[in-house]
């Protein structure tokens, strides 16, 4: 008896660790662009952060890590190479970045691999970037236009300026893309239609201005116009982590054709940070990767 309860115990281990070496060890790779200053990073890094506490309760995916595409380590190979040394089997990449873009749907698909292009490849190679080479499986998400978190998020930052809201105006300031203009502007109309519906405000506008290269091509021009149209601007920033109170501080004293400074006569209310920090973007994140193992 005791001989056949052993020989059936040792079958369901032998049946558990087959299951077990036969079961995908699945990682999340968040991947986020990287900026020269440390300051833009940090709150970035604690998104890595919040997204390692959620996938801590998560059954489907195994653990998490933060990578950026540049100017910051660690990069995409690093990590890449330590997910293999812990024994993962698939990653599932989810890029923090708020629409498509060449970055995201071209540089990062090659950098792990996954597309070839020998004019994307040999630019890569220059800015000294590494191309992965791994047998792990991956698959890249879609950025987050294509979902509410960004609409969500920008309506709390004017919500968080609004005082009285039939007076007011908003203005929403963006990054913007030439290779991804219908998709940016898409995203400006619906931001500004649940800004309005959830507000009360009801004059929108938005302004592509990069990260202030292009503000007095587009910024300014879409804050003099709310500004004759209400008595108060309130300006918000779609980006990650960088806000536009200080994009709007540094154009302050600067002057117009007319010789006279860019904002008299205007009021304007700056919001002073992106869509950090919230805990909705690590949220989005995760989201995003179990939806990617559904399918």
């Amino acid at each position: 008896m005791m001989r056949r309860m052993g020989v059936a115990f040792l079958s369901v281990l032998l049946i558990a660790s087959s299951a077990w070496a036969g079961s995908e060890k699945v990682g999340l790779l968040v991947i986020a662009h990287g900026a020269p200053m440390e300051a833009w990073n940090a709150p970035v890094r604690a998104v890595g952060e919040e997204v390692a506490a959620l996938v801590a309760d998560c059954d489907a995916i195994a653990g998490s890590k933060l990578a950026f595409l540049e100017f910051a380590k660690p990069s995409i190979p690093e990590v890449v190479r330590a997910f293999e040394e812990e024994g993962y089997t698939r990653l599932i990449a989810v890029p923090l970045f708020i629409a498509p873009s060449g970055h995201s749907i071209l540089d990062i698909p090659a950098m792990l691999g996954l597309y070839t292009d020998p004019d994307i490849r040999e630019t890569l190679e220059e800015e000294g970037a590494e191309i992965v080479d791994t047998e792990l499986r991956i698959t890249v998400t879609q950025a987050m236009a294509l979902g509410d978190v960004l609409a969500e998020i920008m309506v709390d930052r004017v919500r968080a300026l609004s005082q009285e809201p039939e007076k007011e105006a908003v203005v929403l300031l963006a990054h913007g893309s030439r290779m991804t203009k219908p998709v940016w502007k898409r995203i400006g109309r619906d931001i500004g239609s649940a800004i309005c519906g959830r507000t009360g405000i009801t004059y929108y506008d938005y302004g592509l201005v990069e990260v202030g290269q292009s503000f007095m091509e587009n910024g300014y021009p879409a804050l003099y116009r709310a500004g004759e149209e209400r008595e108060t601007v309130l300006c918000v920033g779609l980006y990650i982590s960088m806000g536009v109170e200080k994009m709007i501080a540094r154009h302050k004293d600067k002057k117009g054709m007319d010789g006279k400074p860019l904002f008299e006569g205007l009021d304007i209310r700056a919001a002073k940070h992106g869509l950090l920090p919230d805990p909705r973007v690590a949220k989005w994140v995760v989201r995003t990767a179990e939806q990617a193992l559904e399918q």
